[in-house]
């Protein structure tokens, strides 16, 4: 179902005479309007008038019937609740969706099948009465009138999530590559598809377990590019590095003025109660700040992860 800008949900203003069509983000277009395509005029015949038609406020959409599994998840804090967090509300795209992918290919492999007999998607449903997020991820047969493969897949679901979480687990690439998630089929996505969001996706359905904010030496690791930004800036940094009986993975120093830099899961809430890093011992100390970012905001626009940390060393 299209239901037109993602932000309104309006659908699309459709002429019933002429199919002109626009999106319904303002009022009803007037009636006489000009038609979508080229006229062709006869000879010795005047051009047509503007189009008379009325429009209609509509979703564009289509069915399609076949077996259907859904798998419906409720993201529990310290998942993030606020869609209205931009950061966030990306990595969750990006992350349901890579689900979905990589259940086809789960899926094709369980069952020891084409991954072309299979379609999927995601949608997003309401939040709960505790206001938490809320979505299913549906895997579908291509076959109209179903093939009973979609069936099956549920049926063998932990297997299924096994195979996910082998795929998504033992590559070695930074996001996605053609080893574990894109093929010809979802190219238009490929650079949506993240591996380690949907691994963490993966994990909390299968064991109830949360992202980890523990793991120091991979928060090192994302920091570098970070760590090269300050330094270009002039300032002291240390990578890996003890402060106050902490290992912190990146310290940024300047003036007297220490920030130990973390970052966390991009699914995660950082200001939950359920929320904990290591850093956060650190609070208090003298001529020391703490910084955590996500990991989503440092590995798709490190600028701005730049900007939130400097604002600590210039006391703002």
């Amino acid at each position: 179902m299209n239901r037109g800008d993602k932000e309104t949900l309006s659908g699309f203003w459709v002429c019933d005479l002429c199919g002109f069509a626009e999106l319904a983000d303002e009022d009803r277009p007037p009636s006489g309007h000009r038609r979508p395509y080229l006229f062709e005029k006869k000879p010795n015949h005047p051009y047509p008038g503007k189009c008379t038609g009325e429009f209609h406020q509509v979703y564009l959409g289509n069915q399609f019937r076949s077996d259907l599994m859904v798998l419906r998840v409720t993201l529990m804090p310290p998942f993030h609740w606020n869609r209205g967090d931009k950061v966030f509300n990306r990595a969750l795209e990006d992350a349901v969706q890579t689900l979905a992918e990589a259940l086809v290919l789960g899926a094709s492999k369980q069952l020891d099948i084409d991954p072309a007999e299979f379609g999927s998607g995601f949608r997003m449903w309401h939040p709960t009465p505790e206001n938490w997020i809320r979505f299913d991820v549906y895997l579908f047969d291509t076959l109209a009138g179903g093939a009973g493969y979609a069936e099956q897949a549920g049926q063998e679901l932990d297997g299924v999530l096994s195979e996910v979480r082998l795929r998504l687990g033992n590559c070695s690439c930074d996001t996605s590559c053609q080893t574990c998630l894109r093929h010809y089929g979802n190219r238009m996505s490929h650079e949506k598809l993240d591996r380690h969001l949907a691994l963490q996706l993966v994990d909390y359905i299968r064991a109830g377990t949360f992202p980890a904010t523990e793991n120091v030496d991979r928060q090192t690791t994302l920091l570098r590019p970070l760590q090269r930004m300050f330094e270009l800036d002039g300032y002291e940094t240390a990578l890996d590095t003890v402060h106050h009986g902490q290992r912190v993975p990146l310290l940024v120093k300047d003036k007297g003025i220490s920030v130990a830099v973390g970052c966390f899961p991009g699914l995660l809430d950082d200001t939950s109660t359920e929320f904990s890093h290591p850093l956060e011992v650190l609070d208090g100390k003298p001529e020391t700040a703490v910084r955590l970012v996500s990991d989503y905001q440092l590995s798709r626009n490190l600028p701005g992860s730049y900007i939130r940390v400097r604002k600590l060393l210039r006391g703002k």
